[in-house]
């Protein structure tokens, strides 16, 4: 006898009330069965996909600002490095502050004009020189500042100091690092 005929004889044995209790517990075990393996699982990763679908808006929102400051680094980073020209042959550096200063005729009040690091990074060679003056009215003083910030070379003054002199507190005493870039060949 095969399982079949089993399975046929058994059900006929089995009174009406009985197949109807068989046949309910059979669909709902295929019923529990179907959850389990197929809906849970698409429900839970369908519930997951939300979930991060959110969470990604979020972070759409807190880095659009991000994303705005970034533009405005990077286009002035773009207006500097279009402002850094090649290494000229011509230009010195020293020399040139110096000349501002003769322009402005506070040569004789110029008490240091020293080398310090010279530095290279990518494609970029930074210079910086310490610049001392004493007894300076403060036009002479912004003159001065203005010119290095308005110099057809990339100049950056990276400190600044200005303190009132002592016995004439209207005069002051200028120290500052003034930076030259130029990029490297």
């Amino acid at each position: 006898m095969g399982r079949l005929t089993l399975f046929q004889e058994g059900w006929s044995r089995l009174g009406r009330r009985e197949r109807r209790i068989l046949a309910g517990g059979a669909v709902f075990l295929i019923l529990l069965v179907s959850w389990l393996l197929i809906f849970s699982p698409i429900l839970e990763r369908m519930s997951w996909y939300d979930r991060q679908a959110l969470q990604k808006e979020k972070d759409l929102i807190e880095f659009s600002p991000l994303k705005e400051s970034y533009l405005k680094i990077r286009n002035h980073l773009d207006q500097i490095e279009h402002r850094i020209g090649p290494a000229k042959n011509e230009f010195s550096f020293p020399a040139y502050l110096e000349n501002l200063a003769v322009q402005i005729r506070v040569k004789n009040r110029m008490t240091t004009l020293r080398p310090r690091a010279t530095q290279s990074f990518d494609n970029l060679k930074s210079t910086e020189m310490e610049v001392k003056l004493e007894d300076l009215t403060l036009s002479q003083a912004v003159d001065f500042i203005s010119k290095i910030e308005h110099s057809p070379e990339f100049l950056y003054i990276r400190n600044l100091h200005m303190r009132t002199r002592y016995g004439e507190p209207k005069n002051l005493d200028l120290t500052m690092t003034v930076s030259h870039y130029e990029k490297s060949q």
